[in-house]
């Protein structure tokens, strides 16, 4: 049986691994449960996207 383990890593200094790298999803690979191989090179493998929308509350003008 093969296990996949999906973690987010712990941000360093800005120019060597920043929090949107960090905390994107990582995976890894074990046969055993225990010992896991990273893929992709230990790099992110989904990235979240945020969009900021202005919110209108009700009886005001956009």
């Amino acid at each position: 049986m093969a296990y996949l383990m999906s973690y987010t890593r712990m941000p360093m200094d800005s120019k060597i691994y920043d929090n949107k790298l960090a905390y994107s999803m990582h995976l890894a690979i074990s046969d055993d449960g225990f010992q896991f191989c990273t893929l992709n090179h230990n790099s992110g493998v989904l990235f979240a996207k945020a969009v900021e929308k202005k919110t209108v509350l009700s009886g005001q003008k956009a």
